[in-house]
């Protein structure tokens, strides 16, 4: 169920970005997406069961948002170079992910090295 939150939320606030984005705008709604993201992941480290999956909620929904809505305001502010600017950006998210895991990969490989000395 945990991993099921994050998609949940992006099949359902997906429809409403868009709407959303009118309304208040796509970069005050960009800026707005970050509030739920930050909630959400200082959530998630309170330490319950009940935070984990608040936070894991709030975070997917803020995700969810600027997910649909970042495209839209690179090609608003940057008609000419879409292309590269998207592709930084995705680059940035990947090369980011990585740097995630090869950390995660030598915190946790680390104490079994010490194990075998």
């Amino acid at each position: 169920m945990l991993t099921a939150a994050p998609v949940l939320c992006f099949g359902a606030l997906a429809l409403v970005s868009p709407i959303l984005a009118r309304r208040v705008g796509a970069e005050r709604l960009l800026l707005l997406a970050l509030l739920p993201i930050i909630l959400g992941v200082t959530g998630r480290a309170a330490g319950s069961t009940a935070a984990l999956f608040a936070g894991t909620i709030f975070a997917g929904a803020g995700v969810a948002i600027a997910n649909v809505i970042v495209p839209s305001v690179v090609k608003s502010r940057f008609e000419r170079q879409t292309g590269a600017i998207t592709g930084s950006y995705v680059a940035a998210l990947t090369g980011g992910a990585a740097l995630v895991l090869a950390g995660v990969a030598l915190v946790t490989l680390k104490p079994h090295a010490a194990a075998r000395s």
